[in-house]
């Protein structure tokens, strides 16, 4: 009970993520990202954690893009209790004023690497929606479960569960959103 995880799905065709034990599964069909429920998929890759029960920060301000975005969660979770030094989860609700991702659809025989990663994925974009965000921060897993760039792999679904996709760009209207860190 309350796993929190995202990933590539198996063979690197698709984005997970699960919320509170329940599996979603985006996956490229006909060139469209389309996401269903349910726990029929299985993970390449997986960071996840188990959180019981969740302390909820009102982020003050507007998330102007991703880098903004890690630095405010640096900055709220170690002001509320949070090492830095240790791996820790963490979710973003609210008003999204654009999002861009990324759904992965590797092609099998092509050789996998960090610099032609995203040309293998379909993109897109949401805009003026309300979301959930979820991601894991570590500043010594690069490469691991983050990006080498970033100390963050955050996943979005809008609230109404048509898209799954890994971020790769943000911004949020003023005093819109809300930070979950574990309790």
């Amino acid at each position: 009970t309350h796993i929190y995880g995202l990933g590539p799905a198996e063979g690197i065709k698709g984005e997970l993520m699960i919320l509170d034990s329940k599996a979603y599964w985006c996956k490229v069909e006909n060139g469209l990202a389309k996401t269903s429920p349910g726990n029929s998929s299985k993970a390449a890759m997986l960071v996840y954690s188990r959180v019981p029960d969740w302390k909820s920060i009102a982020i003050a301000g507007s998330v102007k893009d991703y880098v903004s975005l890690e630095k405010t969660i640096e900055k709220l979770a170690a002001a509320h209790g949070q090492t830095l030094d240790e791996p820790f989860p963490f979710i973003i609700r609210g008003d999204i004023s654009v999002a861009s991702w990324h759904v992965i659809d590797w092609r099998e025989g092509a050789t996998h690497t960090f610099d032609n990663h995203k040309q293998f994925a379909v993109h897109g974009s949401i805009s003026n929606v309300s979301a959930t965000l979820l991601g894991f921060y570590s500043n010594k897993h690069h490469g691991i479960f983050t990006h080498h760039s970033t100390n963050m792999h955050v996943h979005i679904m809008d609230d109404k569960k048509t898209i799954v996709g890994h971020i790769e760009e943000i911004s949020t209207p003023t005093n819109s959103i809300t930070l979950l860190i574990p309790q």
